[in-house]
């Protein structure tokens, strides 16, 4: 995926850009008529991304993202905190039925979303941890 924005920053060899986010709304040819999903609101992104081409302040550039680091990342806020809902909500319903307990949907509905809430605070701390550069500059306009 690539996106055109500016420098507004540089720090170490890394940049700071500034632009508008894009959606897959922009190659429709409807867009201009459509509001679905907020599509006609403005969606501004800033990011720090790789500087390997020594772009100056206010340079616009070209940002890509490898499409895999796209669907990696689909999957961790997306696959795991529902397969996390489901396993941990498998779990204590069949815990709860071997243990005949009452109640038991909803202490399944209380563990699937307990589940999903361990999964998100996990992603955001691997998240902050690593500060990986998934972006980097390919072309200097």
């Amino acid at each position: 995926m690539r996106q055109q924005v500016y420098v507004t920053e540089l720090i170490a060899e890394d940049a700071i850009v500034s632009g508008e986010r894009q959606s897959s709304c922009s190659s429709c040819a409807g867009k201009t008529s459509c509001s679905t999903l907020g599509s006609w609101q403005s969606r501004p992104v800033t990011m720090r991304v790789d500087n390997r081409l020594q772009a100056q302040v206010g340079d616009c550039v070209d940002i890509e993202v490898a499409d895999h680091l796209i669907l990696q990342a689909s999957f961790r806020l997306y696959g795991l905190p529902m397969i996390a809902f489901l396993l941990a909500g498998f779990s204590a319903w069949q815990f709860s039925s071997v243990l005949n307990l009452a109640h038991i949907d909803l202490y399944a509905a209380l563990a699937a979303l307990l589940g999903v809430v361990l999964t998100y605070r996990w992603i955001w701390r691997q998240d902050h941890q690593q500060q990986a550069c998934v972006a980097k500059i390919v072309a200097i306009r």
